[in-house]
């Protein structure tokens, strides 16, 4: 009953007051930390199949004290007009349940994934979304364009586990080998052509501060860091995935370029990893013995005899972060951070930390390995890392975690 007096509510607003008026209505709240995209799937003769994906920041949310957690509870109008009429009007309720207050805080997105068939042509968007227990409404307007004669689709990004792929709703590229391009072919008929994929992966200071400026502008040659330009032979429509490995190297950016007939489809995604973190020194207290042990023993054993409050300072003076801004500047403590959640993540063996074991000392230490080998045999499991000049760590795991029992 609220969604659907709230959708006429809006409906009057939106078509009988002036973007001022709507600015100073108190309920609204316009903005621009909401993101929207529509992206154009396949399409028959006359509708177009679009994944329609609303991306609003944790922290923006009001959450309230629950027996279980933190809650917070959203309606979504969209409201899709065409020549001053209503094609399309969806309504969703959303129930978001955090366990912890400081997750309440958090700048990482919460992503609403819908999926739409709509008839070719040009829209006006309107979303509400109603947090009507606190009162507050936020209003966002876009306009698109649909076009069912289209040969191929808009760029979705996936991760893929053992067979399966997963849409990557998100931009970050943390913790990934393999990032899968999907894209779509829809009414071809000659399938002797070919399609150009390019990427490129860059490092720009200061990379959210550019705006919405033109590709081009974002970077030059001089900042790439890596970049791959391959051609592919189109042999069906439908649905197809094309594998991106990521690289070691420090980049904050990637481009993604089709080219299929001068039909050009581009993904940008600029990554601000680490500046949204809210940094938790206690869990490098441990992990900082292996850079100090492989760089200054004398420092190592007098760090060793420290208080734990006492090492989080140390921590902070080393990196040079004093200064709260140095840590969202400094590349390499950001490296390091990176290193030490990935490891406690990844390789936590019943209740001893990630970062503790053999293999999270490794990566701590020489960061992802180029390649990872992978051997069975009646002696256990073997793990073999591989980095940049042929070093080499072995590790085994007979009847628990991966043991390192070899380097070369």
């Amino acid at each position: 009953m609220k969604s659907k007096f709230l959708t006429i509510l809006v409906l009057i607003v939106v078509s009988c007051s002036s973007k001022d008026s709507i600015n100073n209505n108190n309920i609204y709240k316009q903005n621009n930390f909401i993101n929207i995209d529509l992206i154009q799937l396949s399409a028959d003769s006359q509708n177009v199949d679009c994944k329609l994906l609303i991306k609003i920041p944790t922290n923006k949310l009001i959450f309230n004290k629950t027996i279980s957690g933190f809650e917070s509870e959203i309606s979504i109008d969209a409201i899709f007009t065409s020549n001053d009429k209503i094609v399309l009007n969806q309504s969703w309720s959303y129930d978001i349940m955090l366990n912890y207050f400081e997750e309440t805080k958090s700048k990482e997105e919460i992503i609403i994934d819908k999926s739409l068939k709509l008839p070719s042509g040009a829209y006006s968007i309107d979303f509400i979304i109603n947090d009507y227990k606190n009162h507050i409404l936020w209003y966002k307007k876009t306009d698109i364009e649909l076009d069912h004669d289209f040969k191929m689709s808009d760029i979705l990004l996936y991760e893929k586990n053992n067979d399966n792929y997963s849409i990557k709703l998100d931009d970050t590229l943390d913790d990934l080998d393999t990032l899968w391009v999907q894209y779509q072919f829809n009414n071809l008929s000659n399938f002797n052509s070919y399609m150009d994929i390019k990427y490129d992966f860059f490092y720009i200071d200061n990379i959210l501060n550019k705006g919405s400026i033109e590709l081009n502008e974002i970077y030059t040659d001089d900042d790439v860091v890596f970049k791959n330009d391959v051609r592919i032979k189109i042999d069906k429509n439908g649905t197809n995935y094309y594998p991106i490995k990521i690289i070691d190297e420090f980049y904050n950016g990637l481009v993604i370029k089709i080219n299929y007939n001068d039909n050009y489809r581009y993904r940008t995604i600029l990554l601000d990893r680490y500046k949204e973190i809210d940094y938790n020194f206690e869990k490098l207290v441990g992990p900082m013995e292996y850079i100090l042990e492989n760089s200054n023993f004398k420092d190592y054993r007098e760090y060793t005899k420290l208080t734990n409050n006492d090492k989080i300072d140390y921590i902070i003076k080393y990196w040079d972060l004093e200064d709260s801004d140095e840590q969202f500047s400094n590349q390499l403590f950001q490296e390091f951070y990176k290193r030490v959640e990935y490891a406690d993540r990844n390789f936590k063996y019943l209740t001893s930390d990630g970062w503790y074991s053999d293999r999270g000392r490794i990566y701590i230490i020489y960061g992802k390995p180029l390649e990872i080998k992978e051997e069975f045999t009646t002696d256990g499991e073997y793990q073999i890392w591989i980095y940049k000049n042929n070093k080499q760590f072995v590790f085994n795991n007979r009847f628990g975690p991966y043991k390192l029992i070899e380097t070369n």
